[in-house]
């Protein structure tokens, strides 16, 4: 067997001679015989993720097409997400597995087949960071700036934006086929992919394809968080207010009403009714803080930063081995453990969403034939029971009314209602301590 010193000093020539005269490669470190278990385990891990993430992402496809409550314009960039993922686990998870089982004799000296699979590789993984990035962005301006994400976000608008990302991670990679970069089987990772000799296209990668779309993703969900503390903070001072006004209000308004002994009794009944009736309005009239979002609203957003925080944690030893022109001090299994994660994240986001939305939940049981918590609407369509929104949030359309059109609707809170004859002086203070009329 030839060894070969393949490191940072070979040239594109060089690298092209191995897969046009079948250059005897070096040992890979998952072939030596000691290794072989980290090998094993390393196909099985791989094998496994391609099979649960493809499937995991399918059914993130079917439930956004299947379940109105998930068919809104801020889902499209997460089925864009699906789509990214659904290329790794089933064509780019597989080719993993076969290069740690047997790269040196399938894919290193098969060039064409090589290139292939780094074409398609390198722009899916920008792909899914980009529509992270979207998704914050997406998420900022419904939470953040309520106003404008109609405008903005239309459903052309957004097919837009996801065709653009793919358009966007394709030209980042293209480099690699004018001469700048060059795509090949990496001994490290066990994959065809952009290769690092030329180190200052990894940096661009990284940067294109890490950077800038993190700093995207944390102004996004840093402002929806510090929006969401601001309303909550309001609506906390505003419910303090509330409780503290009726043990205070009512009984100085109540010592204004002792009558004096020139005063008659009808006049001075008629006096407490108007005052009672100027200090219940003025309650009613207190509304608390607006939220321009819903509780499912902050539960989604929540759902997408901790998909973000995992995808994020899984990529960030790749990233840093790639930025540190991946040194030979670190042990091989370091970077079949970087790898595994970097991969093995497209298949967590399925798992992710059944686990922390209600709304996935149920479109998952529905994609599979089971019974969910769903109900079908007047048209026979079949709808979550948590299906809340709204016709303007996302262009979703309306639910139909279940409200009986013959039956005058009640108010969501009923003021109860208060026998004028007992409005006297003495008892006056006793029934604005023990009713309350919060908005």
């Amino acid at each position: 067997m030839i060894i070969l010193d393949v490191g940072v000093n070979q040239t594109r020539e060089e690298m092209l001679a191995e897969f046009v005269n079948g250059t005897e490669p070096p040992m890979l470190y998952l072939e030596r015989a000691e290794n072989y278990p980290l090998m094993v385990i390393t196909t099985l891990l791989l094998s496994l993720s391609a099979i649960i993430g493809t499937l995991g992402n399918l059914l993130i496809i079917g439930a956004i097409c299947m379940v109105r409550s998930l068919r809104t314009t801020g889902n499209i960039f997460v089925l864009n997400l699906a789509l990214a993922d659904v290329v790794v686990t089933l064509l780019i998870d597989p080719f993993n597995a076969v290069g740690a089982a047997a790269g040196r004799h399938v894919l290193m000296h098969n060039f064409t087949l090589c290139n292939f699979v780094a074409s398609v590789c390198a722009p899916a993984c920008l792909s899914s960071m980009w529509n992270m990035c979207a998704i914050s962005i997406n998420r900022y301006f419904f939470i953040c700036k309520s106003p404008l994400y109609p405008r903005i976000f239309t459903v052309r608008n957004s097919i837009l934006c996801c065709l653009l990302i793919w358009v966007m991670s394709h030209l980042f990679h293209l480099p690699n086929h004018t001469g700048w970069g060059m795509d090949r089987f990496n001994h490290d990772y066990y994959l065809c992919t952009f290769d690092i000799v030329v180190h200052s296209y990894a940096i661009f990668y990284i940067m294109m394809g890490v950077i800038i779309p993190l700093i995207g993703v944390l102004f996004g969900y840093t402002s929806i968080f510090i929006k969401v503390r601001g309303v909550r903070s309001k609506l906390r001072q505003h419910r303090m207010k509330q409780l503290v006004q009726p043990a205070s209000g009512p009984t100085d308004r109540g010592s204004k009403l002792v009558p004096t002994q020139s005063t008659s009794m009808n006049e001075n009944s008629a006096s407490e009714i108007q005052e009672a009736r100027t200090a219940l309005a003025g309650r009613r009239t207190r509304r608390p803080p607006k939220a321009d979002f819903k509780s499912e609203d902050v539960k989604l957003a929540k759902t997408l930063f901790a998909a973000f925080l995992v995808f994020f944690l899984c990529w960030l030893p790749f990233a840093l081995f790639v930025l540190a022109h991946q040194p030979k001090e670190i042990p091989g299994w370091m970077y079949v453990l970087a790898i595994i994660m970097a991969h093995g994240n497209s298949a967590v986001n399925p798992i992710l969403y059944g686990l922390t939305n209600e709304n996935f939940r149920n479109g998952y049981r529905m994609v599979l034939g089971m019974r969910g918590n769903s109900v079908n609407d007047a048209k026979g369509r079949t709808v979550s029971r948590s299906d809340k929104r709204t016709p303007a949030d996302h262009g979703s359309m309306p639910l139909p009314s279940t409200t009986n059109p013959r039956r005058p609707s009640r108010a969501a809170n009923p003021t109860p209602a208060i026998d004028e004859t007992q409005l006297s002086s003495r008892n006056f203070v006793r029934l604005s301590k023990t009713q309350s009329y919060f908005p």
